[in-house]
């Protein structure tokens, strides 16, 4: 076994990627674990910011039915070996402060310590290990996240904590590079995706809600549905186009569960609810083209949608609104400016669609691998241990 822990503090839960919710950072870790480059990897679920919903959380994931050997226990924390895999720890806690204790009945040194976090409300956890090395993945500003309104001034003490204590913070967009302030140790890195895993795959119509016709053109969008989504662009479309069906897969947020119902009531629009990243691509692979009707406002300028690349992946012609990720591929991608401009892309899209383009933009996904962008991640990394260690 490596002889560099690693303790990754997430933004999601263990049972929503076993359920087939992922995002930038389950891949990264994925991607870690194939160089074997840290070991022990402590995985830590993310802790909710109140008392209720960690209860609730908590005991959700006493209550799943967790994979691989349940190894320490405390009154307010959980440790289960990964069943595959005896150098992968997942850790499940109401608090931070059970962390040393954790990682001491582990066997895990602090002295070599790597630290990489995506939650920032975790910040001060960085005071428990102050020898520790400090990697903050920026994913998405939640200062401008509505759900996060309560919390705004809490979450800009953290940021300014993490931009102090960090040795390297890599953001998903360049508009949280101008968000920390240029310096030496904020780096812009992209999300990707897993090519083979989309590129490899088939059409699986099975996977498609109930109603839809084969003889007319189908769109779709994934991901999960809440206040990003530019809903008023969607019912535009799916009225200016009524011999397009549109499909919308994902979970909805709380908040737009009234906009699907709307939608939902247009002969034309169709929702499916989560789907596995197992089962996507098959998914996928029924669209004629697939969209990003985002809003563009100072949250969605942080974010860099990760379904940009396994549209590409696909091979599927993309229309979006001109969010960040998609504009450096403006050859392949359209940018819609008002919700007329999206229907006539839309209509143009799947009229002079080619298997040259869609060999095209399967080549520019290749490109952008995880693999490829965890080994600039390293490098990097390992740049600035070299610097500290002079």
């Amino acid at each position: 076994m490596n002889n560099t822990p690693l303790l990754l503090l997430n933004m999601s839960y263990r049972f929503d990627w076993e359920a087939g919710m992922v995002n930038r950072n389950y891949h990264v870790l994925q991607a870690l674990l194939e160089e074997s480059k840290y070991g022990p990897v402590i995985s830590v679920d993310f802790i909710p910011f109140t008392l209720k919903k960690k209860l609730k959380v908590f005991w959700k994931g006493l209550l799943h039915r967790q994979s691989g050997e349940l190894v320490v226990r405390g009154l307010t924390y959980r440790v289960w070996r990964d069943a595959g895999r005896t150098d992968l720890y997942h850790v499940t806690a109401l608090s931070t402060r059970a962390l040393p204790k954790i990682l001491a009945r582990l066997g895990a040194s602090t002295a070599d310590l790597t630290i990489w976090s995506y939650n920032p409300m975790v910040a001060k956890v960085l005071d428990l290990f102050p020898r520790a090395f400090v990697v903050f993945d920026a994913v998405d500003n939640w200062v401008e996240h509505p759900s996060y309104q309560g919390y705004t001034m809490r979450l800009r003490e953290a940021y300014k904590m993490i931009y102090g204590r960090a040795n390297v913070i890599f953001t998903v967009s360049e508009s949280l590079i101008d968000f920390f302030g240029k310096s030496d140790h904020v780096y812009y890195v992209p999300n990707a995706v897993s090519a083979k895993h989309f590129i490899t795959a088939t059409a699986n119509r099975s996977l498609l809600p109930a109603g839809i016709s084969q003889d007319r053109p189908l769109v779709g969008y994934h991901g999960v549905i809440q206040s990003r989504v530019n809903f008023s662009i969607i019912e535009y479309i799916s009225k200016e186009l009524p011999d397009v069906q549109f499909v919308l897969v994902g979970p909805v947020w709380k908040e737009s569960a009234g906009d699907i119902k709307r939608l939902t009531q247009l002969s034309n629009v169709f929702h499916r609810g989560m789907i596995s990243y197992q089962d996507l691509p098959g998914l996928l692979q029924c669209f004629d083209l697939t969209i990003i009707p985002h809003k563009v406002d100072s949250l969605t300028q942080s974010m860099n949608p990760l379904k940009i690349y396994e549209y590409l992946a696909c091979g599927k012609p993309i229309i979006a609104t001109a969010i960040p990720g998609a504009d450096q591929f403006q050859d392949l991608i359209k940018l819609a400016i008002s919700p007329d401009d999206f229907a006539k892309k839309i209509r143009k899209a799947l009229a002079h669609d080619s298997s040259e383009l869609h060999e095209r933009r399967q080549a520019l996904a290749r490109e952008h691998s995880w693999e490829k962008r965890i080994k600039v991640m390293l490098d990097i990394i390992a740049e600035h241990q070299n610097q500290r260690s002079e």
